[in-house]
């Protein structure tokens, strides 16, 4: 699309605090703070580098969890802790708290982000769903930018597998089951 759109009700409706995403905490305030430092005139897709490139960074991912017996219902299938507490634990992240890490931020920063939940092919065996009904799928996040639209990125598999330039690069691995709130 040349110019794409984003609609004024969803714009607002993806720049909303809501359970996992505590936009308005201010640890998240303060860390968002601290990524993007006294850089001002930058564009959201800037920002959505420098966020992205942050969480990739600084969370750990703990395989151990998936061994986990708790089950969040709202999650995709380990106990969901949300971008608070990933802040505050950062060895302790999966998947859904490195999307939930970058949903709170880029929404704090005025970037409208969603979770997307699907299917991500790797070659590390460690980190492949071992079915589709039994196992945990993966969750990444995705962002608005007024240029290009919405751009899917994952900061999990930047940190775990070395990753893609979602910036630059359109991934092929990532198949999308569901759009988080449609």
């Amino acid at each position: 699309v040349k110019t794409p759109e984003l609609d004024p009700a969803l714009k607002q409706k993806y720049l909303k605090q809501d359970k996992y995403w505590d936009k308005d905490h201010p640890a998240i305030r303060t860390r968002l703070g601290e990524i993007l430092g006294s850089i001002t005139d930058i564009s959201n897709f800037e920002k959505a580098r420098l966020i992205h490139r942050h969480i990739a960074n600084n969370l750990k991912y703990d395989a151990t969890r998936l061994k986990s017996s708790k089950i969040d219902p709202d999650s995709i299938g380990v106990e969901r802790l949300g971008a608070i507490t990933a802040l505050a634990n950062p060895e302790e992240a999966v998947c859904m708290e490195f999307t939930d890490l970058f949903i709170a931020l880029a929404r704090a920063a005025g970037i409208p982000a969603r979770e997307l939940n699907g299917y991500a092919y790797t070659a590390n065996p460690n980190l492949r769903p071992l079915s589709l009904t039994q196992d945990v799928l993966h969750a990444w996040p995705e962002f608005w930018d007024e240029q290009r639209g919405w751009i899917m990125i994952d900061p999990t598999w930047e940190n775990t597998t070395g990753g893609v330039d979602y910036f630059n690069k359109f991934d092929l691995n990532h198949f999308v089951f569901v759009t988080k709130g449609l």
